[in-house]
């Protein structure tokens, strides 16, 4: 998709190009493009499209505008580059598809050329930079406030870069083609002292002092008459040095002026209020922190919501004294894959927050890198890189010095960092239930919590130890005096439990944050895990996985517990967490039907299996399978070698009110009462066992 805002809008898509109508709707256009890639709110969107005092039906002509422009964009192809975020709208293009956000990145490629005195690099790309322009931006639109500001900007980045080609050129000897283009932008805008600058070098060295001096009269006249004011104090030297026919004056005075002071970054958010708990987990950041040889490096994972970033944060104010250089804080929002940072734009961010003046940024990756260290090098730096994707982003930033600390929080737990690096893991797991009351204490008062105790235990329990769920009860506690923790612990076990636990206002609910997580997943991985919601446990093994999934799934189940969508947990078993467990039943797609014939086969085949290993004087019932199970969970060591498996019953009950009453009855005629019994026995082993009905009854009832 291309958009291009440098002259009147255009869009092109696969299909062709968009047939947009109206001022407004380009406007549109020009406002979600300055953002490409960010979400806009709508309110932001609407003081672009019509300024400070708005219409009464602002937003609802925003939403017509926004459809319409959806139907166009369908037209030419693009039926997915606006899409909804939040309260607002996200224009899903990179900042290669955006002329005027491309035309800002080979400007500054340009400027870092020009800083390594790669001049004839620089003025080719600023060349190609201009060659974008083809008039105003977003000129067939009519923007306000902070749009109209971008315009502006923008205006200012081109005519800055067209000083900058000047500039090159001048250093190439290339005088003419420099007097020809300030002559044209001083047209338009006579009083840019740079230009006029510029001008005067370009004529003088041509051999033409008179048109040199002849600029410098006109500039001040002009600036004497409009603003009362003089030239600035480097062009009356330049004047001067004309005068006197010694031009390299100047450029000396230039090349000495002193570089600008590297300021020391304090970016530390501020902590959580009432942080509680966690004390493992500090405790090991400090050991960390203490025990490394080299530069520390942590990474503190964990599901979504489970604190990972207060957890840090917390701790980072504790130490941020033995790092007097500063505290550098990213977030590279990797929960996002539309949003995600790039790791080039990560390492620009951080060098202009170490003070790095654009002009000396360069335009390769590698050099940027390399200027980042030289930066950091013997300086005690803390840096903080939040909600991290890939080991790709953080790399850049692993200090070479001892002094500096780096530490990482991610949804996943990159493990590929330990490839190249000493890394200190961290995993943030659910909050115990007397952390979890606590939490609830400190938000929501003593008193509270002691007159309705066992109901506050219940609220905290199906809150299931995460922390943003507990933060959003207690929120809902705090500002509806009148709700007491015996109705909250009802509508939380309710069918819409995930619901409760959002908050109006705040887009950051449990829901949300969990598909976020499951957006980023592949599609094999989001597959069984939407499968993996139809069976009724949270807890499974690799064979269930298979069975629900047709085939091995040995890489999706890694890529979800790497996601920390589910945890292993020993002997080969996995488990959801509560929470994740109810998302990943509201997953469930078309495949339900499928999926649960799926299951009750494997219980079907579990139960034939386990039937026919044992001597029996009756007729065997003999299943007939659309999906036979490829391999057993006991393989070849009889019923007995299964653990923690229930009996079949937990498959039986809700697809026998779903049309699968006969496979349902062969699962119950599998095995008889007394010997289901004894294999439940058996299966369950040490961990389940199953006591004996004291009537001597059969447990199968």
């Amino acid at each position: 998709m291309a958009v291009r805002l440098l002259g009147p809008v255009e869009l092109t898509g696969p299909s062709g190009n968009a047939v947009l109508s109206g001022v407004r709707q380009r406007a549109l256009v020009g406002a979600l493009a300055f953002n490409a890639g960010r979400s806009v709110p709508s309110a932001r969107l609407v003081d672009a499209l019509w300024g400070a005092e708005p219409p009464r039906t602002a937003f609802k002509t925003l939403h017509g505008h926004v459809a319409r422009l959806r139907r166009v964009l369908h037209a030419c192809g693009s039926p997915d580059l606006l899409v909804t975020s939040g309260s607002g709208y996200l224009l899903a293009a990179s900042r290669d598809d955006v002329d005027g956000l491309r035309f800002e990145d080979i400007v500054a490629a340009a400027r870092a050329d020009l800083a390594e005195n790669r001049l004839a690099r620089a003025v080719e790309r600023f060349r190609d930079g201009l060659a974008l322009w083809r008039g105003d931006p977003v000129q067939d639109g009519e923007l306000f406030g902070w749009g109209e500001a971008e315009v502006h900007r923008l205006q200012e980045v081109r005519l800055t870069a067209v000083e900058d080609l000047c500039d090159a050129e001048l250093r190439l000897g290339r005088h003419g083609s420099v007097v020809a283009e300030a002559e044209r932008v001083l047209v338009d805008h006579p009083l840019r002292e740079r230009m006029v600058e510029l001008l005067m070098q370009a004529c003088y060295r041509s051999g033409r002092p008179a048109e040199a001096l002849g600029a410098y009269r006109r500039l001040r006249v002009r600036l004497a008459d409009e603003l009362g004011a003089d030239p600035s104090a480097d062009l009356q030297r330049l004047h001067t040095a004309i005068l006197r026919q010694d031009v390299a004056v100047e450029d000396a005075a230039r090349e000495d002026a002193p570089r600008p002071q590297m300021p020391r970054p304090a970016q530390l958010p501020p902590r959580v209020g009432h942080f509680t708990g966690r004390r493992e987990q500090m405790r090991a950041l400090d050991e960390a922190l203490d025990g490394a040889s080299d530069a520390p490096i942590v990474v503190v994972s964990g599901a979504g919501g489970m604190g990972k970033t207060a957890v840090v944060v917390q701790w980072a104010h504790t130490v941020r004294d033995r790092f007097p250089d500063g505290q550098l804080f990213l977030d590279l929002r990797g929960h996002d894959d539309r949003l995600a940072m790039t790791p080039a734009a990560a390492i620009v961010h951080a060098l202009r927050s170490l003070g790095v003046p654009e002009s000396w940024l360069p335009g390769d990756r590698e050099e940027q890198m390399g200027l980042l260290r030289s930066h950091l090098d013997g300086r005690s730096v803390l840096i903080v890189l939040d909600n991290a994707a890939s080991s790709d982003q953080v790399l850049p930033f692993v200090p070479a010095s001892p002094t500096s600390a780096l530490v990482v929080t991610s949804r996943r737990a990159m493990a590929a960092l330990t490839t190249y690096h000493s890394v200190c893991a961290v995993q943030l797991g659910a909050m115990s239930g007397e952390e979890s009351l606590a939490l609830l204490r400190a938000v929501v008062g003593a008193p509270r919590i002691d007159r309705e105790r066992s109901d506050a235990a219940t609220v905290a329990r199906l809150c299931a130890g995460l922390p943003l769920a507990l933060r959003i009860v207690a929120a809902k506690l705090l500002h509806r005096p009148e709700l007491t923790f015996g109705e909250l612990a009802a509508e939380l076990s309710g069918v819409d439990r995930l619901g409760v636990l959002d908050i109006e206002g705040d887009a950051r609910g449990v829901r949300a944050v969990l598909a976020s997580a499951y957006r980023t997943l592949s599609e094999p991985a989001a597959a069984l895990f939407r499968r993996l919601g139809v069976q009724p446990e949270l807890g499974f093994d690799p064979h269930l996985a298979a069975a629900v999934g047709g085939g091995d799934q040995t890489e999706a189940l890694a890529e979800l517990v790497g996601a920390h969508l589910i945890a292993a947990v020993g002997g080969g078993r996995y488990r959801f967490h509560d929470l994740i467990g109810v998302y990943a039943r509201e997953c469930v797609d078309d495949s339900r039907d499928e999926t649960v014939t799926r299951l009750l086969d494997w219980y079907l085949g579990i139960a034939d299996a386990a039937n026919r290993s044992q001597p029996s004087t009756y007729d065997r019932v003999t299943p007939e399978l659309t999906y036979p199970p490829a391999q057993l969970p006991f393989g070849g060591a009889g019923p007995a070698g299964l653990s923690r498996r229930r009996a079949a019953q937990p498959a039986a009950g809700d697809p026998f009110r779903r049309g699968r009453g006969a496979r349902c009855r062969r699962l119950a005629a599998g095995l008889p009462a007394q010997r289901l019994l004894q294999h439940a026995r058996a299966v369950d082993g040490p961990h389940r066992a199953v006591p004996p009905r004291p009537d001597g009854g059969a447990a199968g009832r």
